[in-house]
């Protein structure tokens, strides 16, 4: 899916991934497009896991470092989750805001703004993760599409969220087989159709077929919980 979308960001390419059985997420970034930002590795091919985001990042916000480059994380008392946004905000007020609560960042990042305000909500404020998602998008005025990886000691959450003016796209489709069913999330239908493909080359792909594919709505958030179930709450 990523390579499809490579023509949206060249400056870094990074990956994320939750094994639910060993409870760990791991995230690998370099510099470049897809195509090279991991030649020479085997860091890919070691990564295991059920819940997968991928980011190429064409930078708005902050210098072409490793550091500023997405997936972002964050890690609290309950777990730890990670982030990765396709957007634009006035990041000073709420880092203002984030300052003031103590919480500090290393980053320039926008994303590391998102997680930290989602970070704040879950562990300060004693919100859920809808609630948190719900929250910032009433404190951070702007433009994102976002992804968030939650991961507790029960089982992972994987979110999907798209601010309450529908600025920056966002869609989601369900792709289902004999085995079950595969949720994806991208910026644009070409990333989903090219993972159709893909999935449809491999042996054992009798079945496969796209059951849904829309946009996620504006101010909607989509959660896949780590028991394949799925649930679709608004901003309010």
């Amino acid at each position: 899916m990523a390579n499809a979308l490579r023509h949206r960001g060249q400056s870094a390419t990074g990956v994320a991934c939750y094994n639910v059985k060993g409870g760990v997420i791991r995230i690998e970034k370099g510099r470049g497009g897809v195509d090279t930002a991991f030649d020479g590795t085997d860091k890919l091919d070691e990564m295991d896991g059920e819940f997968w985001m991928a980011h190429t990042r064409y930078p708005t916000a902050g210098a072409n470092t490793k550091a500023n480059q997405q997936p972002q994380w964050s890690g609290f008392g309950s777990g730890r989750f990670v982030v990765a946004a396709n957007g634009d905000f006035n990041q000073q007020a709420q880092r203002e805001f984030l300052a003031s609560q103590d919480i500090t960042m290393d980053t320039d990042n926008d994303a590391e703004v998102l997680a930290a305000t989602l970070g704040y909500h879950v562990v300060n404020r004693g919100h859920n993760m809808v609630e948190a998602i719900q929250h910032t998008m009433e404190h951070v005025p702007g433009a994102f599409s976002t992804m968030a990886m939650f991961g507790n000691k029960r089982y992972p959450y994987f979110y999907a969220f798209r601010d309450p003016n529908g600025i920056r796209p966002l869609i989601y489709a369900k792709i289902t087989d004999f085995r079950g069913r595969y949720h994806l999330f991208a910026s644009e239908t070409c990333a989903i159709y090219a993972a159709y493909a893909f999935m449809r080359s491999q042996p054992n792909s009798n079945g496969l077929e796209i059951e849904t594919m829309r946009w996620v709505e504006p101010g909607e958030i989509i959660e896949v919980a780590g028991d394949g179930s799925v649930k679709s709450f608004f901003y309010h």
